[in-house]
């Protein structure tokens, strides 16, 4: 409905006194258009009221896919733990020691979606009870995304992308030629990006039918970051990394020196940021010249995460995160005990959360000194989630989903 259908006074202005009274008439003729626009505003106001309360605008969505948005600079619009405040956990898997990868996504009502070894995908409601859990044919590495009206995208080692209404119920799934392990990314168009072990990288439209893929050489494990302008930037295990154009063509391929596992950031400038198992963390300028590269002292499977101060955050797997200028100049190290495969999350206020190989998760303060760390009894490989109230969610190889409350 619009506003005018509420604006209640039809327009019919009442019998004019002129013939009575001219100074009346004048008085009405001045007045009772201003009685109309103030009987419209009021009326407006109320029509505004009943849709705030009767239909409100949805929540805005704290974590909703992997690196949090789509150009995945991890950044929360929330705060996170200042201290160790462990709410609750509960298990997500058997409790067989394996890789946990799959990182928790948030729904818009505060359902935590994440994946396990086991193939299930779990749905976890924000006090920390199983609400639903979906199987899948076989393991969930990579981690779900949620679309503003709630759809669940998981992707499977079965072979198949599930949307998922936010009941666990099938909308549709399509399948790959091969193994998933790219987590999807959601486009603001509702496309949804990811790629597969058959080395190719799929667009697929909001009901699931294929919009085009795009060859590399090699698997495709890297999970793609969306330009502002709509290019999809995705790493290869054939060492490239590919900036694509909306309509699947290539716009331009950057060589590093060994597989690209890592997924790409990409900067308010439009700078990409990537790592490689080459070791080095590069930064690209929109055309795919190489801006500069910062040599870490191993192999570079963690995603680099942006700070609002420009501070670009990355793991390694000697063990040390980074924390690098605009310019590619070493700002600052974090000595972990073990390799890095976690990608850091960072809170409004700057700290910064990743898990690590020596079971830790750690929080940092912006100079990459250490605020709280808490030892799971697992490795961390999976990545942080920061909710809108605070809580931080992340998974450990022992099997469990850790939430950390303000």
């Amino acid at each position: 409905m619009t506003q005018n259908e509420h604006t209640g006074p039809d327009g019919i202005l009442p019998p004019s006194p002129s013939a009575q009274n001219p100074a009346s008439a004048a008085k009405s003729r001045i007045g009772w258009p201003w009685l109309l626009l103030l009987a419209i505003f009021l009326a407006g106001a109320v029509w505004g009221l009943y849709r705030m309360t009767a239909h409100p605008a949805p929540a805005e969505l704290a974590w909703p896919m992997f690196g949090q948005n789509p150009q995945h600079t991890r950044q929360s619009p929330y705060p996170g733990p200042a201290h160790v405040f462990l709410k609750w956990t509960i298990p997500i898997d058997d409790g067989i020691w394996r890789d946990i990868t799959s990182s928790p996504a948030l729904a818009p009502d505060g359902t935590i979606l994440v994946g396990s070894p086991q193939g299930q995908l779990h749905a976890v409601t924000p006090s920390g009870a199983e609400k639903w859990s979906f199987p899948t044919g076989s393991e969930l590495i990579s981690s779900p995304a949620i679309s503003p009206e709630g759809v669940i995208y998981a992707a499977s080692t079965d072979r198949k992308l599930y949307a998922l209404n936010p009941d666990g119920t099938v909308l549709w799934s399509f399948e790959a030629g091969d193994a998933i392990t790219s987590s999807p990314v959601i486009a603001p168009n509702g496309r949804i990006y990811f790629g597969a072990n058959d080395n190719r990288v799929y667009a697929l439209d909001v009901n699931g039918s294929l919009k085009w893929t795009f060859a590399t050489q090699e698997k495709v494990v890297s999970s793609p970051a969306l330009g502002r302008d709509g290019t999809v930037y995705i790493g290869s295990m054939d060492h490239q990394l590919y900036a694509l154009n909306p309509d699947g063509s290539l716009k331009w391929s950057f060589a590093t020196a060994d597989w690209v596992p890592s997924a790409p950031a990409v900067g308010p400038s439009g700078t990409i940021y990537i790592g490689s198992m080459d070791k080095n963390i590069y930064a690209l300028n929109p055309d795919g010249s190489l801006q500069w590269k910062f040599a870490s002292g191993g192999e570079v499977v963690a995603s680099p995460a942006l700070g609002s101060n420009g501070t670009i955050i990355v793991g390694s797997l000697d063990g040390t995160m980074y924390g690098l200028n605009p310019d590619g100049s070493l700002k600052w190290t974090f000595p972990a005990q073990d390799p890095i495969w976690s990608s850091a999350a960072i809170g409004s206020d700057g700290l910064i959360y990743f898990g690590c190989d020596d079971s830790y998760l750690y929080a940092l303060n912006p100079d990459g000194s250490l605020k709280w760390s808490y030892q799971s009894k697992g490795r961390i490989s999976s990545s942080p989630a920061i909710a809108a109230d605070g809580t931080l969610y992340v998974n450990s190889d022992d099997g469990m989903l850790y939430a950390f409350g303000r």
